[in-house]
C-alpha cells in the first residue's frame, strides 16, 4: 500500500497507535484532532512522523485539509467514563472523563463527524470506519455479523450505529469503498497484564480494571487492532464490508487472576462483585479467516508477565 492516509482521532488510543505504526513505513500519514488535552501534543504527533491538523470535526471546515488515498475514521465522543491506557499518557487508575453526559449530544456529534469526513474524503480509494461492539445488546450470546444490531441508550453506541448507516449511505452515494470494523475491547495487553500481576502480587482482589469492563469479554491487543484496521482497507467495498474485530478467545477476570497467581506462585484473591456489566462477547472468526489469526493472546501475556515478575 502506498499513498497518503488521513487518521481522524490521532490523539486517541487506537488513532495514535495507528499513526505511529504507519509512519514507520513509506506512507504519508496525516492526523486530525482537536488537541484539547495536553498529551499527546501537536509536537508529539509530529515526532511520530505524522503531519498533525488541529480541527474540530463537528464545527470546523475540512476543505483545506489535504486530499488522501485512504481514510481511517477513529475520532469519537464519549458519554461515559472509560478506562485509560498508557498509550495516551495516563495510568490505568486514571480514567478518561466523559466528554458529555447528554446522550443526544454525543450521538449527534458522532453522526456529524462521520458525515463530514465521508463527504470530505469521498474520493478516497478506501475508507475504514471504527465502530463498536456496543451496537449489539449486552448479552451472554456470542455476537457475529449476522445478528441484527440493537444499540442501547448510550449516546456513544447510538452514535456509532448512526455512523454505520451514514457510512453505508455515503458509500452508495459517492461510490467510496468502505469497511466498518466493530471493535471489541481493544487494549494494550502488556499494560493490562502488568495491572493484574501487580495486584495479585499484593494479594489485592480484582473486581476489574474499571467499572466499564464486563466480567467476561473478548479482548484484542492494539497490535492486532492496527493490523486488522490497515488490512480492512483492502476489504473495503460499496456497499461497505462489515466485520467484527475482537479477540481470539473469551476470557473472564477470574481466569486472568488465576493465571497471574499461578505464574507468581501465590494464592489468588477473588472479589466477584454483583451488578457489573453483562458480557459483550464476539465471534470474529470471519475477520480471522480473511486477514489471519491474531498474533497476541491476553492469557499468555499475563502468564509471561507473571513469570518474569517471579524471576
Amino acid at each position: 500500500m502506498t499513498g497518503r492516509v488521513m487518521i481522524t482521532g490521532i490523539t486517541g488510543m487506537i488513532g495514535g497507535r495507528l499513526g505511529r505504526t504507519l509512519a514507520e513505513g513509506d506512507l504519508e500519514i496525516h492526523g486530525v484532532a482537536r488537541f484539547s488535552k495536553a498529551h499527546p501534543s501537536v509536537d508529539e504527533v509530529k515526532s511520530w512522523g505524522v503531519t498533525p491538523w488541529r480541527r474540530d470535526l463537528t464545527a470546523d471546515s475540512l476543505d483545506d485539509l489535504p486530499d488522501v488515498d485512504y481514510l481511517i475514521h477513529q475520532a469519537c465522543q464519549w458519554d461515559a467514563p472509560k478506562g485509560s491506557s498508557a498509550d495516551n499518557g495516563r495510568s490505568r487508575s486514571e480514567p478518561q472523563k466523559a466528554e458529555s453526559d447528554d446522550p443526544k449530544e454525543v450521538a449527534a456529534t458522532n453522526s456529524t463527524m462521520a458525515l463530514k469526513v465521508m463527504y470530505r474524503w469521498r474520493d478516497a480509494r478506501a475508507a475504514v470506519l471504527a465502530s463498536t461492539g456496543g451496537v449489539y445488546p449486552e448479552s451472554t450470546e456470542v455476537a457475529n455479523e449476522d445478528i441484527p444490531p440493537a444499540p442501547g441508550p448510550e449516546g456513544y453506541h447510538l452514535g456509532k450505529y448512526a455512523m454505520e448507516q451514514i457510512g453505508i449511505a455515503c458509500s452508495a452515494e459517492f461510490g467510496t469503498p468502505t469497511a466498518i470494523l466493530r471493535y471489541y475491547w481493544p487494549m494494550d495487553f502488556e499494560e493490562h497484564a502488568a495491572f493484574y500481576v501487580a495486584a495479585v502480587s499484593k494479594s489485592e482482589p480484582i473486581p476489574g480494571t474499571g467499572a466499564e469492563y464486563p466480567y467476561r469479554f473478548a479482548p484484542i491487543d492494539l497490535v492486532d487492532v492496527c493490523r486488522y484496521t490497515v488490512g480492512a482497507l483492502d476489504l473495503a467495498d460499496s456497499p461497505p464490508t462489515i466485520l467484527l474485530c475482537g479477540g481470539p478467545e473469551i476470557v473472564s477476570r477470574r481466569e486472568l487472576v488465576q493465571i497471574a497467581a499461578d505464574g507468581l506462585g501465590v494464592d489468588p484473591v477473588f472479589d466477584d462483585r454483583p451488578g457489573e456489566w453483562p458480557p459483550f462477547l464476539s465471534d470474529s472468526s470471519r475477520l480471522f479467516e480473511i486477514l489471519g489469526e491474531p498474533e497476541r493472546h491476553l492469557p499468555e501475556t499475563v502468564r509471561e508477565v507473571a513469570r518474569a515478575a517471579r524471576r
